[in-house]
């Protein structure tokens, strides 16, 4: 069944959550119960909700005659204190349901430590498809590489909801500025702060920003009213990291709390890009440079020259 049929068919169920009044709420909207393409999510509070919320579904199923993949339910448990999930038995169509520390979902591994989502896959995949690069496509110019790398290794999928805090978005920049050298062929002491210059791209960390941000100032914007006011709530929520996120991004690119409510995308990319206008003299040369190395036959110094340049011009501090 497609995505878009299964949405229709399976809205009721989601209608019915969401007026139980159990599960989780973010102000007065009803957040206990998501569901994307044939998959359903349920958030709540406490074990006896959730088993409330299973019943809603238990009954869905059995009036509309659906089987649910009892193989891939499982339960993912959040607290601020050490709890002994043995203890927990929550079942559905007789069947317990197992509990564990991480799961994939539409292409994210949400682990029950600190921070909600694992990086450490999306890390190691811009490495492995970097070293693809660098491999296969040896032969072709520079441009063409770093064309390659932008297109396969910085989609930087679902960023929008990661933790600016996460140390492992530090990790992950720092692992974009290692392959940026490798697809270059630049040395490992090149400096960092030229690399989105000679990539033709932004500071990974500011791009990361700004997607966050344009994803919020969408949801807030938004024509439903459910989904803006969902955005709204989480402006005056404590324990919300978006908030977090987005203290973070106003801070550094000076942009004044209320000017968010009245911010659109091109306005946003325009903050960021004039936020990083100023282009070193320095990586204009590496790319001059990076050309000779490929076509000598332009240039009056020899490989081992332009090689040596190279070098000087992209590490010297």
């Amino acid at each position: 069944m497609s995505a878009p049929l299964f949405a229709l068919y399976i809205d009721p169920l989601l209608k019915k959550l969401n007026s139980s009044k159990q599960g989780c709420y973010i102000g007065h909207l009803a957040a206990n119960a998501f569901g994307y393409a044939d998959d359903i999510v349920l958030l709540t509070p406490s074990c006896e909700a959730l088993k409330n919320l299973i019943k809603i579904c238990e009954n869905f199923a059995e009036e509309y005659k659906l089987n649910f993949n009892l193989k891939k339910c499982k339960i993912l448990v959040y607290s601020t204190i050490k709890l002994d999930t043995g203890n927990i038995d929550i079942k559905i169509a007789g069947h317990k349901i197992e509990i564990v520390k991480s799961e994939k979902h539409l292409g994210h591994t949400f682990q029950t430590a600190h921070n909600i989502i694992n990086l450490e896959n999306v890390i190691k995949d811009i490495r492995i498809r970097t070293n693809v690069i660098v491999n296969k496509f040896r032969p072709v110019s520079w441009q063409a590489k770093v064309t390659l790398f932008q297109s396969q290794c910085s989609s930087l999928y679902g960023c929008h909801l990661w933790r600016l805090d996460d140390p492992s978005v530090d990790n992950l920049c720092t692992t974009w500025k290692v392959c940026s050298r490798k697809i270059l062929g630049l040395s490992t002491q090149t400096r960092s702060y030229m690399l989105n210059q000679i990539m033709g791209t932004l500071p990974i960390k500011d791009v990361i920003m700004s997607r966050i941000l344009n994803f919020f100032v969408s949801g807030l914007n938004h024509d439903n009213t459910i989904i803006s006011d969902f955005f709204k709530n989480t402006l005056v929520s404590n324990s919300s990291y978006m908030l977090t996120n987005i203290n973070a991004i106003l801070t550094k690119f000076n942009i004044n709390y209320y000017d968010l409510f009245n911010l659109q995308k091109p306005q946003v990319k325009n903050i960021i890009k004039k936020y990083n206008d100023e282009l070193d003299w320095r990586s204009k040369l590496v790319k001059e440079l990076l050309c000779m190395r490929e076509y000598q036959c332009y240039s009056n110094l020899n490989l081992e020259e332009i090689n040596e340049t190279l070098h000087y011009v992209s590490t010297y501090r």
